[in-house]
């Protein structure tokens, strides 16, 4: 998206820090991360760190760890990232949070404070068996907030040529039909390299290779999806 010259904040809610890691933020707890904002009072602007032209990111660390209980102490415990993101907001085109597949505390002000929810399924029948559980779990949230649900799955690790991924990428369309994105990621050695490299696949792959077109047509699509969505609650609230 910053290729695209859009500018993108990255959150990183994952105390395992990959996200982090792959943009080449030191691995310790000296950064100010999302921790320091919601349970330390930081102002959220202190904790950004800029990656490049267009790129800023809140990396994270371990420090992560040790947000959930007094996070699930606060009252309307859910809305604290909107509440910090509400006075950046309008400096970014995107903010992009990237959370593990668990249903925590931190990942729930993630949600809440997400326009799409983008949930990546590897084209495996265990993945397809984990997807439909958080599925499940994220209805069952948002009907409980209240809110409405707006997610997209994106098909990852596709293998054309086995029977296997074919058949797990048709139930993903037959199941979850227009919620599945048209683009799907192809297994290949180039985003393995890249992410071993910590490097942007866009960055490292040729742009004829299968790993830099899936990827660009991922982010266009997204792009797009997030274009209507704007769009339709401008003309909802007008």
């Amino acid at each position: 998206l910053a290729i695209l010259g859009y500018n993108v904040l990255v959150i990183d809610c994952d105390p395992q820090a990959h996200l982090s890691s792959a943009l080449h933020f030191q691995e310790d707890n000296k950064m100010s991360t999302l921790h320091d904002v919601i349970i330390g009072g930081l102002d959220i602007k202190s904790a950004i760190q800029n990656v490049c032209e267009g790129l800023d990111a809140i990396p994270g660390n371990l420090s992560l760890t040790r947000i959930e209980v007094p996070l699930s102490q606060k009252i309307r415990r859910e809305e604290k990232i909107a509440e910090a993101i509400s006075s950046i907001k309008d400096r970014y085109d995107f903010i992009i949070f990237d959370t593990n597949p668990t249903i925590s505390t931190l990942n729930m002000n993630a949600l809440v404070a997400a326009d799409q929810i983008n949930v990546v399924c590897e084209t495996q029948p265990f993945s397809l068996q984990g997807l439909g559980i958080l599925v499940e779990e994220l209805e069952k949230f948002f009907a409980e907030m209240q809110l409405p649900l707006n997610y997209k799955i994106i098909a990852n690790k596709y293998e054309s040529k086995t029977a296997t991924a074919q058949e797990v990428l048709g139930a993903l369309r037959s199941d979850y039909k227009d919620v599945v994105m048209q683009s799907v990621v192809r297994k290949s050695e180039d985003i393995n390299i890249a992410s071993k490299l910590k490097m942007p696949v866009s960055s490292f792959a040729k742009r004829s290779s299968p790993a830099y077109e899936d990827i660009i047509d991922l982010v266009t699509e997204i792009k797009n999806l997030s274009i209507n969505t704007l769009f339709n609650t401008k003309e909802k609230s007008a």
